[in-house]
């Protein structure tokens, strides 16, 4: 549970579980150990291109296989929906996978041919699409060390006011060129990878 989840469908599978199938792994990196002692499920967080080498797409879920085990690793975007629901489940139509949980909620995404979510990039500053705030990690620490130290009293005052992330689903990630994880996109030749996690949860949500 933990590592992987339960593909909706048993055998025979369908289109979906096809597509994705086409592109199973037979390896993986996991997070240092002193991360993973504080993750309580994983996800994958691959991004795929096309021929041309744009991302317009995101895979939405990764079969892993080798001579030892086989399971589905869900990509970030999907798993990161699935924790904000209650007991969340996978169910599918004919190109649709529906997440549902037990309040009643159905999330539809709508995959291609390839199994792939089709993206949706959000032009910044209009009011009809979300502006995905970008917070620098020195806030975060400049904050967590007056809270740590007691410098500081009143969250307000801080840098960053660790309320004002509850409730918010949070993508961690860095945007310079030398951590190599700046895309080519249809809305940026230099796109981070954070950002594409986070138009496919927004997409999905």
């Amino acid at each position: 549970e933990r590592f992987g989840l339960r593909w909706p469908l048993e055998p025979p599978p369908s289109s979906l579980d096809k597509a994705i199938a086409t592109r199973h792994y037979k390896d993986y990196a996991l997070p240092a150990p002193a991360y993973m002692a504080k993750i309580p499920r994983l996800h994958a967080v691959t991004v795929e291109r096309d021929r041309d080498g744009v991302s317009r797409a995101m895979p939405i879920a990764f079969y892993f296989k080798n001579d030892r085990t086989a399971t589905w690793l869900p990509a970030l975007a999907l798993r990161a929906v699935m924790d904000t629901l209650d007991h969340p489940r996978l169910a599918q139509t004919d190109g649709t996978l529906h997440i549902l949980d037990a309040k009643g909620a159905d999330l539809a995404i709508p995959t291609d041919p390839r199994g792939m979510l089709r993206l949706h990039f959000y032009k910044p500053g209009t009011q009809v699409t979300p502006d995905f705030e970008i917070v620098p990690m020195s806030a975060v620490i400049a904050s967590a060390a007056k809270l740590q130290s007691g410098d500081v009293s009143d969250p307000a005052k801080l840098p960053l006011n660790p309320l004002e992330l509850k409730g918010k689903i949070i993508v961690i990630g860095g945007s310079a060129a030398g951590l190599v994880d700046l895309k080519s996109t249809p809305v940026s030749p230099a796109f981070p990878g954070a950002l594409l996690h986070a138009t496919a949860i927004s997409n999905i949500l």
